[in-house]
Formats: structure tokens, C-alpha cells, sequence
């Protein structure tokens, strides 16, 4: 019976979430809707959110239940995305609504520093880039086989812009520029806001695979065996990981802990972005010049 009334009460949400936003509908629109009264929904949930969360995690073990192997994990994908399709409304008013709620409590943790969102947002963006470090293992990954690279009728630089962009174009870029739309639909800030975001994020991401390049070219590991060596235990990848973590964190920390805070979070991301793209430029030609002569000479 606890199951059928949670079905019945999942059911009124969905109905109501075709018509209006999460933020807009209340516990006596459910249970009007349902036929119940509130006692019965506090029996159940204890708020909306609950509910909420009770339908999607009921849908998803629905969706992916014997699809968790190497074999089906595809399927299993397939099917979450044809949900999303197929729910299009429930999705589309409850993400807005729990994300900008999301926003307004991490922005209540720093009362002090009440326009420190931008830089915050920027920051975060920039630590989920610093998780792909293909650049890093790239050079180290050609193995014995590296002859086949420097034989090649290219010059070292295109060998080397070509790792930059198999990173860029392919691995980070895109998954960002998600983050970026998904943030659209939730920030409560203005476009030139969003703008500052997405530039300080995308020039970060050109610096850290400019920076893992400069670290695999100083640090090749050609006698490796297994793949493993050169991807998860080489120095090369686990520093460039932890200077990308460094690297977003201390400006985000600076903003918020100590006096930068008091300047204006725009100009603040401008400063920051204008040196990213100097360390940046200083990498590229480093990399143009003395790694292409390091690469040729592996």
C-alpha cells in the first residue's frame, strides 16, 4: 500500500510539473491532485524535494536495472537519455528550480562576499577541466613506437598541436561548453557574467594543456610495458593534476578569504584570465621552439 500511495503521489507531481515550475507548486497542489490529504504526504516524504528525489532515483534503477556491465552500460545510457526526452517537462522544471536554489546556498556560505559567484562558478569550471590531463601521458604513450611520429612528413610542432587539439576540441572543450549551457539555464546573473565565466574556464583549459604537454615532453617515460604506466603512474600526470587543482583553487581561495574579495568579481576574473593567457602564451612558445627540438630528439 506505501508503494501505491508513493506511485499516486509521484504521479500528482509529474501532472502539476507539465503546467508550472517546481518552485511554483505545493504540497496541497499534490495532494489535491492525488486525493489525499497532507497528513498521508508527510507520512510518506517529508517535503517536495524528497518526492522528487524518490522519482528519479525509482526511475533510474528502473532504467538501469541489468544494465551495469561492460556489455550494457550503453544501453543503459540510451535509455536515461530517452527518458529525459520523454519526461522533457519534468526535467525541464525541476532542474531550474533545485539548481538555482543550489546557487542561492552556496552564495549564503559567503555572506561577505555576496558577488563572489562569478569568480566561484569560473573556479569550479576550471577544477572539472583540470581532470583531463591527456596532454600529460600523450608524448610518454607513443612508447617505442615514436619513430613512427618523428618520421612522419610533419614537423614536430604539428605533431605536438595536434595533442593540444586532440585535448582541446575533443575531450575538454566539449564537456565544458555543457557545463556552460546547463549553467545558462539555472544562473540568476547576467549574460556579461556568464561571458566572464566562460572565458576565464576556456583560457584555463588552454593552459593546463599547454602545461601538460610541457611536462610530458620534460618528463618521457618510453620504456613502459603496460599503458597503465605512462596514464595513472608516471610523475608527469599526477603533478599535472595537482597543479591544475592548484592552479583553480588559490585565485577562487584569494577572492574569497582575503582582500581581493573587495574588488569587483568581473575585474577580478579579467585579471586572472589575462595572466592565464600570459602563462599561456609563455607555454606555446616553449613548447613551438624547445619542446618541438625535445621531441625530435626522444
Amino acid at each position: 500500500m506505501s508503494q501505491i500511495t508513493k506511485r499516486a503521489l509521484a504521479s500528482a507531481l509529474k501532472e502539476l510539473l507539465e503546467h508550472k515550475p517546481l518552485n511554483k507548486i505545493t504540497i496541497a497542489d499534490i495532494t489535491e491532485q492525488c486525493g489525499v490529504n497532507r497528513q498521508t504526504f508527510y507520512y510518506h516524504f517529508q517535503d517536495i524535494y524528497a518526492l522528487l528525489e524518490w522519482i528519479y532515483t525509482t526511475d533510474a534503477q528502473r532504467l538501469l536495472e541489468g544494465k551495469r556491465d561492460g556489455d550494457t552500460w550503453q544501453q543503459g545510457f540510451l535509455q536515461v537519455l530517452e527518458y529525459i526526452r520523454d519526461n522533457r517537462a519534468l526535467v525541464r522544471n525541476t532542474y531550474p528550480s533545485v539548481s538555482r536554489e543550489l546557487l542561492e546556498l552556496v552564495s549564503q556560505s559567503f555572506p561577505e562576499r555576496s558577488g563572489a559567484m562569478p569568480v566561484l562558478l569560473a573556479f569550479v569550471l576550471c577544477l572539472l577541466s583540470a581532470m583531463n590531463d591527456t596532454t600529460a601521458p600523450s608524448v610518454s604513450l607513443e612508447g617505442k613506437q615514436l619513430w613512427l611520429a618523428q618520421s612522419l612528413p610533419v614537423s614536430p610542432w604539428q605533431v605536438l598541436r595536434a595533442k593540444l587539439r586532440l585535448q582541446l576540441l575533443l575531450i575538454t572543450v566539449p564537456p565544458m561548453l555543457l557545463c556552460l549551457v546547463c549553467l545558462l539555464a539555472v544562473y540568476p546573473g547576467s549574460p556579461l557574467e556568464l561571458l566572464f565565466i566562460a572565458v576565464t574556464a576556456l583560457s584555463y583549459a588552454l593552459l593546463m594543456a599547454l602545461l601538460g604537454l610541457f611536462l610530458g615532453l620534460k618528463m618521457p617515460n618510453l620504456s613502459w610495458t603496460n599503458e597503465v604506466v605512462p596514464i595513472k603512474q608516471s610523475a608527469c600526470v599526477a603533478l599535472s593534476l595537482f597543479s591544475g587543482w592548484a592552479v583553480a583553487m588559490i585565485p577562487g581561495a584569494l577572492y574569497l578569504l582575503t582582500g581581493f574579495g573587495s574588488l569587483d568579481p568581473l575585474l577580478y576574473l579579467s585579471v586572472v584570465t589575462a595572466l592565464v593567457l600570459i602563462l599561456s602564451a609563455v607555454l606555446s612558445l616553449w613548447v613551438k621552439k624547445t619542446g618541438s627540438r625535445i621531441f625530435a630528439a626522444l
